[in-house]
């Protein structure tokens, strides 16, 4: 399975766009992960998705009825359309806010193969419960990009898109890469040339274990 890793993009919604195209169109990703610094810029990258595919500027009334027919159709209660590009699109993202969002959570737990994954924006703000189980904790906020591992958890951070350079650092994104028992994240810049890879090592967790 491949995750496609961004963060901190800030309202630089053209970087977004561009990343998410990369990681979609050159790297084939199941998922995307946005972990926070900008959560509300992944509404733009929608939006401009589907004036992209609409061929047109303005997203009224219109194209409105045409997205609900589209929900329709693909929920099983409309005239058998397949389920379009912007819905398939919009379902790949996954998103954590460090902003207080409403409705966008600070934190969240999911199943990625085998492995129970956290993703979050500032890891400072995790206890030790958060991370007991999680075999890989997806962040977005460190003094660069990287790997890092912690008593067999694994700290993954792809940093910025927030500009070209950020307090001299480029701004890359991320793949991750997971089968059974190891996995690889590699950084790449925004312009798709690839940075550094980290290859990973991983335990499969047995039970759970609640504190």
């Amino acid at each position: 399975m491949k995750i496609g890793l961004c963060a901190d993009s800030h309202g630089n919604v053209d970087y977004l766009v561009l990343a998410s195209e990369r990681m979609v169109g050159s790297h084939k990703v199941d998922r995307i992960f946005h972990l926070g610094g900008g959560s509300k810029d992944v509404e733009e990258v929608i939006a401009f998705k589907k004036k992209m595919l609409r061929g047109t500027e303005e997203y009224g009334d219109d194209a409105f009825l045409a997205d609900v027919a589209d929900f329709l159709a693909a929920s099983g209660t409309g005239p058998g359309a397949p389920l379009d590009e912007i819905a398939q699109f919009k379902k790949l993202w996954t998103v954590v806010s460090d902003e207080g969002v409403e409705g966008v959570p600070e934190k969240i737990v999911d199943m990625i193969g085998s492995h129970l994954v956290l993703a979050v924006h500032d890891p400072s703000i995790l206890v030790a419960e958060d991370v007991l189980n999680a075999t890989i904790i997806l962040h977005g906020k460190a003094e660069r990009y990287g790997a890092l591992e912690k008593k067999k958890h694994w700290f993954l951070c792809p940093d910025h898109l927030r500009d070209k350079e950020y307090d001299g650092r480029p701004a890359t994104f991320a793949i991750l890469e997971i089968i059974p028992k190891s996995a690889r994240m590699s950084v790449y810049s925004i312009s798709g040339e690839l940075l550094q890879e980290f290859p990973l090592a991983l335990e499969k967790k047995g039970k759970m274990t609640v504190k």
